[in-house]
This record gives C-alpha cells, structure tokens and sequence, in this order.
C-alpha cells in the first residue's frame, strides 16, 4: 500500500545485512497484468492482448496449472539472480502488489508475508503531499484506496503458514522490538538491532523508486505519525475521509488495530484551514474534472477501464 511505510520497514530489514530488497521490482505486478484484460493499458491494446495470451495458455500441456508454475520458477529466478553475496533472503517491496495479492497468494502460499498497517487517514494526507504538494487529487489513488486496501485486509485473515503483521505506529515508536518480533513471525534471522538500524539512512534501495522523502529524519522519528493531519485541515477533505473510513467500515479497520470512533475523533480534531477551503474549491473541481474526463477519454480509447465502486471516478 503506498504511503503506509513500506520503504522505512524495507530499508529496517536491509540494515541487518541479511536482506536483498530492490527499490521496487513491480515484476510480479506488470506479469500478472499479463492476464488481466481490465485495469492495464498499452499501444498495442492490453485487452486485446490478455484474451490472446489467456486462448494461448489453454493449448498449453496443463493448461493454468501449467502456466502458473513456469511463471512461479520465472520469478524465482528473477529473485534469485538479483540476491547480493551474503544476504539470505529477498524481499519484494511493490506497494501496489495489493491490487493482485489474491493472485500472488495463490502463485506463492508458502512465501512469508508482512502486512503493514498505517492509519488510513495518514496513509491519505501523506499521498497529497507527497505526490500532488498538498493538491486535493485525492481521486488518483482510488484503486489503492477501494482496491488495494481491502484486498490487504483480506489476505491478511487466511491462514498463510507464515505471516507478520506490522503497524506502522509501532515500527517507528519501538523498531527494534517490532522488527525482532517479525523475525519470530516469520521464522527468520534479520540480524537488526539498535546498533544496525543507525545506519538506516546510509541504505538506499537499488533503483529509482520508492519514497522520495526518505532522509528527511536522521534516526526513525514518531513525528510522521500525526505530522499529516494538517494536511486535511479543510472541510471538503475532513468528509471525504470521513466517508472512506465509513466505507471501509468498523470490521476491517478492527483488523488494522484502529477504531473508526477513534478515527472519527482525530478527523473532528483537526482544525479548519480558510485558505485551505479556498484552494479546495478552485482546485477540486478542476482535478476531479481532468481526472474523470481525460481518464475516461483514454480509457475508452485504450480500453483500460477497471470496475471500481461507484464512490470512484477512475485511478
């Protein structure tokens, strides 16, 4: 899920020395797409291309089955042959995995999973300000939101033979006792202690992605729990989340470890912001506007529509 603190519990795990983890491989992600005649767009027409490789897969020697263990020891291989000398294990940081993590269960139910919760209303005002400067386009990211989400809170419930679940909360106030506490999860060593994790702003992920503010903080800071609540200081973005939090509904944010009441208490805490307000309705409109009608012009061009609850214009 992006913006939940993937990259911090990513570069946690390399300081111990026992972790290869790219910036983020998205190679799972991009082949699963393969088959997926919604949700992906391309030059060549990605619908029309999903039809002909799931016809093609079907004259295949075993058919699905078949497909999906060639493609299992491709992406095995693809691990394997990017682990650095000394490490033991691999670890794929792909927020966006979320969107197909029914499927990447299924490929791998004996890989070990972390899911990693983040207060959904940091996870919202961090994704504005980082990626739109504090803009309210909060419509770009409907497919993590209505998508992602819920399909993390419902993998998480299955019975996976090895599994850790992480607040971000936790990581950031004790990272020494959580990030240990997933190695027992897990069955594994990571090798961190205190010592290991002040050379965490000295690890940086090979390849171009993953959180561009990262360094802001010369040792793990709580001040990222709470800073971004400022960002919501308008009543246009206060019922907004409001309505998510309701959306996502009391039962999954129970499985999160957080309270809609309480939830609903931090939204009503934060002051509003005039100027906010202003900005809001000038630029609101005009996103929300871009977004749904060039979205759905390129989606009926390309074909690249995705169903998506009625509560969202397009991602």
């Amino acid at each position: 899920m992006p913006r939940a603190g993937s990259t911090l519990l990513q570069r946690s795990m390399i300081t111990g020395g026992r972790v290869t983890s790219p910036a983020e491989p998205w190679l799972i992600l991009s082949h699963i797409f393969v088959r997926h005649p919604e949700g992906a767009c391309s030059i060549f027409g990605h619908e029309t291309s999903a039809v002909a490789v799931n016809d093609f897969v079907q004259t295949m020697d075993g058919g699905e089955s078949a497909y999906d263990k060639l493609f299992k020891q491709f992406a095995l291989g693809c691990y394997g042959a990017a682990i650095k000398n000394g490490t033991d294990y691999f670890v794929d940081k792909t927020p966006r995995n979320a969107l197909v993590l029914k499927e990447i269960v299924q490929l791998f139910p004996r890989s070990r999973y972390i899911f990693l919760w983040r207060n959904p209303i940091s996870i919202i005002a961090s994704m504005i300000e980082t990626f739109d400067s504090g803009r309210w386009n909060i419509d770009r990211y409907n497919a993590d939101l209505f998508i992602g989400l819920p399909n993390l809170v419902e993998a998480s419930a299955l019975p996976l033979s090895h599994k850790s679940i992480v607040n971000y909360e936790s990581l950031v106030e004790a990272p020494v006792e959580t990030l240990q506490r997933v190695s027992v999860d897990l069955d594994v060593d990571f090798n961190i202690t205190g010592e290991s994790l002040k050379n965490i702003n000295n690890v940086v992920p090979q390849g171009r992605m993953g959180d561009p503010t990262f360094g802001q903080y010369q040792t793990i800071s709580t001040e990222p729990v709470s800073k971004w609540l400022r960002s919501l200081a308008s009543p246009i973005r206060k019922a907004w989340v409001r309505d998510y939090l309701h959306w996502l509904g009391e039962a999954r944010l129970l499985s999160m470890g957080y309270s809609l009441e309480s939830l609903d208490e931090q939204i009503s805490s934060i002051r509003s912001d005039p100027a906010m307000l202003l900005r809001d309705c000038f630029w609101g409109p005009a996103l929300k506007g871009f977004n749904a009608v060039g979205g759905r012009y390129f989606a009926r061009r390309a074909k690249c529509s995705r169903r998506i609850p009625a509560t969202c214009d397009i991602y």
